[in-house]
């Protein structure tokens, strides 16, 4: 299946990262919101952080740090740990080959391997979340932000039990992770980023030879039209292979014995059985291995490597090369199985890429060279190409961050067969195979078949001529269907972090229609049923001889009424579906929640059944033909089509057990790591903070030692400080001497350290106030010159500013000027370790509030003259001009506004009229009215005038 990748385009609202945990090195790159990819750098600033944790009293110490420790301790420091992902007990001896003298113990519960370090017994998925919760921390502090989504890189011959133990421990350290990824892949994902040529198809291998193991895969290039007819790179990976015991650190160990022999030869001391002698030589190998890839000889030494001896010794290529000169043919041999794999000849490929730290070794290059006839090729960063292609990868899978669209298909390196079990007929059993070796990842399986019995599934590895099973899925609920014939479906997915699972089961039976419902449909109702859509959930009684009948049949060996059907769900590419089915462990133990299946899709897949032509089993086509044309004389006469039967679709009960061994890590074992975590992570920081208490409590203690002797600071403190100090140091001296200060919290170190402080508290103050008063005093005269000559200014050219402001301002400045007088004399006649007359503080505050009093009066502008706005003719008015608008009146001591007066006056203008009309003798009262109203007028334009005075006055104000 084909899924979206895309390359960082835009702006994020989150940090993702892309982990390349590797077994000797870890790399991590971080994508932050609008930034481009970047390396995270440790404490030491360098890019690349050693795989490595040590258990030490201060606490656990990471990367160069551990690897300081592995010298001194080997015991409590560990290497490699990724290695025993996954492994049995005793089922490798990895440590044995890296010299590390680590105590391996079982696990009897999950037959699995445990590291002691000292009382205390470690999970290797507790050792790596621990190491991921590092990184996680790293990144966090170098990104400036949260940093908790990501996908990590991982070898692509991992099994599922590698595969899901990576997954819990990325749990446990408090990352998500988004998907798993190949290594090789996402160097190859990283290379399609700056490749320009499109227009024809293009091939590059990518040679991978690391700490551990060797990964050789081959990957085309091409473009594609997506639906906007836009082109885009499309990264197809064709196979993988590998040699899982092939790597630096073998070779690290030959040498690590060969210089162990040379130093028996000079000193007769066999060496080999004295651990940190051989770590030691070990941590040498590995350096003399890079610098020989650029030089042709090195000077090896090691200083008292035992007895107090000194080695040195000095080792050519020539030697290193015949010690690897065994491993020549491994070296290739994956090479020629990834081209046979793909199909693709050597004259196809267009670049061999080299990644990998231990590629580089010029012998292998040269090997390289000479048995494919291609010229090497470094395009890429090998060392973090991986991890920049993963960061990439992980920015996919945020909505939220802007992207280029690029497509990416990779494979799976195992076969995975699926074994359908009866619960109650021990003979009935079907398998099929659900991934292939080569299958893509994200794929979907789906199958289908009839039976009416209760079903064990157990999914299964093909592990050459072997099987091994990973786990068993029960499948509930097809018994207490008493049916005598139930079609069953199985969806099967191999997500994109290349874990196989049972995604849901559903199962579909025919319903019968009782003699009411028959009824209401000759009345003419309709049957939901019949159009294709399902009815209630109401059923009728169920006879319990049905699903007898069904197991009979199975029992005799009978099959005319057994289907099996194998449904490949079609491919999509959409970039929803390749965010949301990103599934993992943790969406396989909620498959009942996730399980999102309608009737319409249903129903077109049991038409597949018995139209498909797609039939992993041979005999398939003829079965499906054979149900499809049984009957045939039932037929009638009529030409009506026929009516559907009702059916039912209800999803089945999955319990699903883990068996591959060792088994999987349980979720309350992880809920228990977290828990361990977070109680390590609080007892090393506060370990930190006692550390730092005591080393501050220290060095105060000798600090006021030697200024009570100092003959300066004894000028600033009295007899009696003097003494004080004296007897607190002493009495300080002895209790850190004491096990009462190795077990005291850093509350209790802090407070007798601020006892301290607070006897020399004066007399530091004194001395600070001594070395900066001369200045402040003079500093301070000098201001409050300059602001006399501004209040001097301020009278000539701002005369508009009150008698009362000038004298207020001349009087604080006066009264300023004379304290400073004052307070300097009365300071200068005392002895320097005398209390103080005034501290500069208050000086500099004093002086502020005068500049601030000053520093309004030059802000203050002249004022505006008085203005006066113009006003309407006082014996002009107009014909519609109503006072009223201006002012409310009262009316029969009641206050009427303007619009209310308005509406009143139309209704009485037209009494009035009327009132005329029959009584002629009111036009008299009239005439007296307006003359009253012409006065009333008059004084209402003297109101107006006064009115508008005081606003004017106001906005003066």
């Amino acid at each position: 299946m084909w899924q979206l990748i895309y390359v960082l385009l835009g702006i994020a609202s989150s940090s993702v990262i892309g982990v390349d945990l590797g077994s000797e090195l870890i790399k991590t790159s971080l994508i932050r919101p609008g930034k481009k990819l970047l390396i995270v750098e440790n404490e030491q600033s360098k890019r690349s952080t050693p795989m490595a944790l040590a258990f030490t009293d201060k606490g656990r110490q990471y990367g160069y740090n551990a690897l300081q420790e592995q010298s001194k301790r080997p015991e409590t420091t560990v290497l490699f740990a990724k290695n025993l992902f996954g492994k049995v007990y005793n089922s490798d001896d990895y440590f044995l080959r890296t010299f590390q003298p680590l105590k391996i113990v079982e696990n009897s519960e999950r037959n699995s391997t445990m590291i002691k370090i000292g009382n205390e017994n470690y999970e290797t998925e507790e050792i790596v979340a621990m190491i991921l919760e590092y990184v996680k921390e790293m990144s966090k502090k170098f990104g400036e932000g949260s940093v908790k989504d990501c996908v990590i890189t991982i070898p692509s011959f991992w099994t599922r039990g590698q595969r899901i133990a990576l997954i819990s421990s990325a749990h446990a350290a408090g990352l998500n992770v988004l998907a798993l990824m190949h290594e090789n892949t996402g160097a190859a994902f990283y290379y399609a980023i700056d490749r320009l040529d499109n227009e024809t198809d293009h091939y590059s291998l990518f040679y991978n030879l690391g700490a551990s193991y060797l990964q050789v895969t081959l990957a085309k290039y091409s473009s594609v039209n997506n639906t906007a007819n836009k082109q885009l790179e499309n990264v197809e990976i064709l196979a993988h292979a590998y040699d899982d015991s092939l790597g630096g650190s073998l070779f690290d160990s030959l040498l690590a014995n060969y210089l162990a022999e040379k130093f028996k030869e000079i000193h007769s001391y066999d060496i080999t059985s004295v651990p940190k002698s051989m770590v030691r030589l070990f941590q040498q190998a590995n350096q003399v291995k890079k610098t020989l890839s650029a030089n042709k000889s090195v000077f090896v030494i090691v200083n008292s490597l035992y007895k107090g001896i000194d080695f040195k010794y000095t080792l050519t290529r020539e030697e290193f090369e015949n010690l690897i000169k065994p491993y020549t043919d491994r070296l290739i041999k994956p090479v020629f199985e990834v081209l046979e794999k793909s199909g693709v000849e050597i004259s196809q490929v267009n670049t061999l890429e080299i990644i990998g730290g231990v590629s580089r070794i010029p012998k292998v290059q040269e090997l390289l060279k000479e048995k494919t006839g291609i010229d090497t090729s470094t395009h890429l960063n090998g060392d973090e190409s991986m991890a920049h292609g993963a960061a990439i990868y992980a920015a996919n899978f945020s909505s939220v961050i802007q992207v280029k669209p690029m497509w990416l298909s990779d494979i799976g390196t195992k076969t995975y067969i699926a074994k359908f079990y009866s619960e109650d007929d021990e003979s009935w059993s079907k398998e099929i195979v659900l991934f292939k070796e080569e299958a893509k990842l994200g794929g979907k399986k789906k199958i289908t078949f009839s039976y009416n019995r209760n079903l064990v599934v157990f999914i299964e590895e093909e592990f050459g001529d072997k099987r091994i099973p990973l786990c068993f899925n029960e499948v509930k609920g097809i018994s207490e269907l008493e049916k005598e014939q139930v079609n069953l479906f199985f969806s099967f997915i191999l997500d994109y972090s290349g874990i196989p699972f049972l995604h849901a089961a559903d199962a579909k039976y025919d319903v019968k229609k009782n003699v009411e419902e028959k009824q209401e449909n000759k009345d003419g109702k309709k049957d939901l049923a019949e159009d294709g859509v399902e009815g209630n959930e109401e059923e009728d009684s169920i006879n319990n001889d049905d699903g007898d009948k069904g197991g009979d049949k199975e029992k005799n060996g009978d099959s005319e009424n057994t289907e099996e059907n194998v449904v490949e769900e079609s491919k999509e590419s959409t970039e929803n579906n390749e965010k949301n089915e990103n599934a993992d462990k943790g969406n396989k133990e909620n498959t009942e929640e996730n399980k999102e299946t309608t009737e319409e899709n249903k129903e077109t897949t049991e038409e597949n059944k018995k139209t498909t032509e797609k039939n992993d089993d041979n005999g398939e086509n003829d079965k499906n033909e054979e149900i499809s044309q049984e009957k045939p004389e039932e037929t009638t006469e009529s030409t009506k089509p026929k009516k559907k039967i009702p059916s039912k679709t209800v999803s089945l009960k999955l319990h699903e057990v883990e068996i591959e061994q060792p088994q999987m890590i349980t979720m309350e074992k992880v809920s228990e790591i977290i828990k361990r975590l977070k109680n390590l992570k609080e007892a090393e920081l506060q370990a930190k903070k006692v550390a730092e208490a005591k080393n501050n409590i220290e060095s105060y203690i000798y600090e006021v030692s030697e200024k009570i002797e100092d003959e300066d600071f004894i000028k600033f403190i009295s007899e009696a400080e003097k003494d004080s100090l004296s007897e607190k140091t002493s009495e300080l001296r002895i209790w850190i001497e004491t096990d009462e200060f190795e077990s005291s919290t850093a509350s209790e170190i802090n407070s007798k350290k601020r006892e301290l402080e607070s006897l020399i508290a004066d007399a530091l103050q004194r001395i600070k106030e001594y070395d900066f008063r001369e200045s402040a005093i003079e500093n301070a005269f000098k201001i409050l010159g300059h602001l006399q000559d501004d209040l001097i200014k301020l009278n000539e050219t701002k005369p508009w500013i009150s008698l009362e402001e000038t004298v207020l301002a001349w009087v604080k400045l006066n009264e300023t000027d004379e304290w400073v007088r004052t307070k300097s004399a009365e300071q200068a006649k005392l002895e320097n370790w005398e209390p103080l007359v005034f501290r500069i503080s208050e000086l500099e505050n004093k002086i502020s509030l005068v500049e601030k009093h000053i520093e309004k009066l030059k802000r203050m502008q002249k004022p505006k003259p008085p203005g006066k706005k113009p006003t309407p003719d006082s014996t002009n008015f107009g014909e519609d001009f109503d006072w009223r608008k201006f002012r409310n009146f009262k009316t029969d001591d009641k206050e009427t506004s303007a619009d209310s007066e308005k509406d009143s006056s139309k209704d009485s203008e037209t009494e009035k009229q009327e009132g005329l009309e029959k009584n002629p003798s009111q036009e008299t009262e009239k005439q007296e009215d307006l003359e009253k109203d012409q006065s009333q007028g008059s004084r209402n334009q003297e109101d107006l005038e006064i009115f508008e005075g005081e606003e004017e006055n106001k906005e003066d104000l």
